[in-house]
């Protein structure tokens, strides 16, 4: 038994290292970041000082053991869209940002309906 949880353990952090890795790779490839940040009418030495600001100057492997590093810490750095660090990982109340449906149908079979 005890095997057996120490293989699923390796498994899983074999698996959470690709995830990791591919979905990396897939933000990277999606597009530049920068361009999403910065304002349109943003000048070239302004992109390339958040560039470098951000570490994305920096090659790929770099860019992924800091990512990582702090991930590992509990660190997922700044949200892009909410300009606010992204706290859930370190112990925070992560709530949903909408309140839970409440069904106001009332069937006909539980008393209530016309």
């Amino acid at each position: 038994m005890q095997r057996f949880i120490i293989g699923r353990v390796i498994q899983s952090i074999v698996s959470m290292f690709v995830v990791s890795v591919v979905v990396f790779a897939l933000v990277r490839l999606s597009g530049d970041p920068i361009q999403i940040m910065m304002p349109a009418e943003a000048s070239k030495a302004d992109i390339d000082l958040m560039r470098a600001h951000l570490g994305l100057d920096r090659p790929w492997t770099v860019q992924y053991w800091r990512f990582l590093t702090q991930a590992l810490h509990g660190d997922f750095g700044r949200s892009v869209r909410f300009r606010r660090p992204d706290d859930c990982g370190r112990g925070s109340a992560c709530r949903p940002r909408t309140e839970p449906a409440r069904s106001t149908h009332r069937s006909p079979g539980r008393g209530g309906g016309p």
